[in-house]
């Protein structure tokens, strides 16, 4: 049987349907939605800093696709997780009065009201769109991160060849303003690489749920797998130990809210908000302890240790406020470690913590502190409020988000808050792709 394209099975069918509603499906009109999705997945993972930019173009085909009636009445409805990120973004609008580099402050705070617009859209959107439409572009998105992960790991395996082709054409051509460091066969230079890789695993947890929503089931046993063994192989491969710590604990997350779902939120809960509320004493504890001393801790943990260490000391001077966004680019950092700390003697710190928490309250306060800890609280409640089959993704997804903001990137950086916002839509998708419109409007309600 073919319902509305699609296999009864979940695969698509190739021919040209009625659905339901009457509405006639043109093939070429599915190629474009598929391509249009595909590419909303490929570019933020190819060119990360287009993200904020994918982020936007996002809602277009929600907006172009739904009735413009029903989306007016849903966009009414406004969430609670909704309602405090506005109230966020007000209080970092305040911060940016404190903000040394405002641009960059600025930056930061329209991407996460893009982001927070953008889902709130995309919610009012997906209970109205046929079931049909919003199974193509799960399977867009799905296609577009497959790709991204081939690519991703032949670039690895092949130590960046095609960015060090495309550095040798960009060099031989002198173009102006555009510059591609890929570094050579003996010496890849990889720390950009870590950004592609870093997107890629925020998405690839939904992308999983597509493939299983849209795919025959011959199909998605090998694809699934095939995809799953692609990212974890190129995390394995790069040097970047946050890209691996958080791809492992995204599965782990998985497989533990599969069998346990109430545990785990439970425990999911208490690590966030012991996290979120104590990364200053935590961060003290660990320079007392001296653990950026012990030899087998990685060198690059090692260091980071004293990165949080210093931000956490800088935090009391502005205790209620924080020295604003992007602050730690106006206080001098850049002190030499300890001698005795072996492998990183006269290392230096870096602009910002590489923990968001601990950036959170060097730079926004306690206040800003504690609204990242009760926002997360308002996520994780919204997450086990999702149906059993969508829940387990998003909790993958969050538990890598948040790993990786342990140790990874600065908090303010634009492509990385487009990433949140990119993998909070593709869940919300997973919400919807498989449910009856009257599931579906209870879902987007809560």
């Amino acid at each position: 049987m073919v319902v509305s394209g699609f296999k009864e099975d979940g695969g698509m069918s190739s021919t040209a349907t009625i659905d339901p509603g009457g509405q006639t499906s043109s093939p070429l009109r599915d190629r474009l939605l598929v391509a249009w999705s595909a590419a909303g997945a490929i570019l933020p993972c190819l060119l990360p800093n287009t993200g904020p930019a994918i982020l936007g173009l996002s809602v277009a085909a929600p907006l172009i696709l739904a009735d413009p009636v029903s989306l007016n009445r849903n966009l009414r409805q406004v969430s609670p997780v909704l309602a405090f990120t506005i109230a966020c973004v007000l209080y970092l609008c305040v911060n940016l009065l404190l903000a040394p580099m405002i641009d960059n402050a600025v930056g930061a705070v329209v991407t996460i009201a893009l982001a927070a617009g953008a889902c709130h859209l995309c919610a009012a959107a997906f209970p109205i769109l046929r079931i049909r439409d919003l199974k193509l572009m799960a399977l867009g998105l799905f296609m577009g991160c497959l790709l991204m992960a081939g690519f991703l790991f032949f670039e690895y395996m092949t130590r960046m060849s095609l960015l060090r082709g495309l550095q040798r054409l960009t060099e031989k051509a002198k173009l102006p303003f555009i510059r591609v460091e890929a570094g050579t066969w003996e010496a890849p230079f990889y720390p950009y690489m870590s950004r592609n890789l870093v997107v890629l695993i925020m998405l690839s947890w939904a992308a999983v749920a597509f493939a299983w929503a849209t795919c025959g089931r011959n199909i998605r046993r090998i694809v699934v797998p095939a995809f799953l063994l692609l990212v974890l192989a190129s995390a394995m491969l790069s040097p970047s130990a946050t890209a691996k710590v958080g791809f492992i604990a995204g599965a782990a997350a998985f497989v533990a809210v599969s069998y346990a779902p109430r545990a785990t939120g439970l425990v999911i809960a208490g690590l966030w908000t012991i996290t979120s509320l104590g990364c200053i004493p935590i961060a003290h504890l660990i320079h007392a302890l001296r653990l950026y001393e012990i030899d087998w801790i990685n060198a690059s943990l090692r260091h980071r240790m004293m990165i949080w260490s210093v931000s956490a000391d800088w935090f009391w001077q502005h205790p209620i406020l924080g020295l604003g966004i992007g602050g730690a680019r106006k206080v001098n950092l850049n002190h030499d470690l300890s001698l005795t700390a072996k492998g990183i003697e006269g290392e230096p710190l870096n602009w910002h913590a590489h923990n968001i928490f601990v950036q959170a309250w060097f730079e926004t306060g306690i206040i800003g502190g504690v609204l990242l800890c009760l926002l997360g609280l308002l996520v994780l409640r919204a997450i086990f409020r999702l149906p059993p089959d969508a829940c387990r993704y998003a909790v993958a997804t969050f538990v890598s988000i948040f790993i990786i903001g342990l140790t990874g990137f600065s908090l303010w950086a634009s492509w990385y808050l487009a990433g949140y916002g990119l993998a909070t839509l593709c869940i919300l998708l997973t919400a919807f792709i498989n449910r009856d419109g009257a599931a579906l409007q209870e879902t987007a309600a809560g």
